[in-house]
C-alpha cells in the first residue's frame, strides 16, 4: 500500500515570517503514486489574516504525473514512491520494468535509446530497430525519437515522399 505524503511545508513558511498567510509552494514536495489524483485540504484560522474568528478552508486536486519515457517506478520507500531515470548506458520503455542494456551500436542517455544515423524505428516506445536500406540510408536521421527522416521524406524507413509538406517526387 502506498500513501501520499507532503513535505517541506514548515520550511516554506519560514521564508515569509512577516506574512504568515503566505505559504510559497516551491519547497513543498508531494509524493504519491504516478498518475494518481491527490486531494489537498487546507485550514487556516482567519485571525492570522484579520481579527475575526472564522476559519479559512479549501481544497484542491493535484494530478501526479506518470513516469515518463526512460523512467522506472521506484518503490523503495512506500511514503515516497517516485519515478527515476535509468543510469548509464541503459534504457526502459515500460515504467514497471527494469532498465536493460542499450542495444548496440546505439547510445542510451536518461533511460532513452538514441539511434545512430541510418537506423529507424516506429516510435520512441519501440526497441525494434531496423537498419535503413542502402537506397534510403541518407534519409534516416536516427537520434531520438528514431523515426525522423531528412526533409522531404516520411514514413517507414523514410521511403515515402513528404507530399503533405509540399515535396514532390520526380522519376518513376
Amino acid at each position: 500500500m502506498y500513501n501520499s505524503s507532503l513535505s517541506g511545508l514548515e520550511e516554506s513558511k519560514k521564508d515569509e515570517p512577516s506574512q504568515p498567510w503566505v505559504i510559497p509552494l516551491d519547497k513543498v514536495l508531494l509524493y504519491s503514486l504516478p498518475e494518481s489524483n491527490v486531494k489537498i485540504t487546507f485550514r487556516m484560522p482567519s485571525d492570522v489574516v484579520s481579527n475575526e474568528e472564522l476559519v479559512i478552508a479549501g481544497e484542491f486536486d493535484v494530478q501526479v504525473r506518470g513516469c515518463e519515457l526512460g523512467e522506472y517506478f521506484l518503490t523503495q520507500n512506500p511514503y515516497q514512491p517516485t519515478c527515476k531515470n535509468c543510469a548509464g548506458d541503459t534504457y526502459v520503455l515500460n515504467p514497471f520494468a527494469k532498465c536493460v542494456p542499450c542495444p548496440k551500436p546505439h547510445n542510451c542517455t536518461d533511460g532513452v535509446i538514441r539511434l545512430k544515423e541510418n537506423f529507424w524505428r516506429h516510435d520512441e516506445y519501440s526497441d525494434i530497430i531496423n537498419y535503413c536500406l542502402p537506397t534510403d540510408i541518407l534519409k534516416c536521421k536516427g537520434a531520438f525519437p528514431g523515426n525522423e527522416c531528412v526533409d522531404g521524406y516520411v514514413g517507414p524507413f523514410c521511403q515515402n515522399c513528404d507530399r503533405s509538406n509540399g515535396f514532390t517526387s520526380f522519376g518513376t
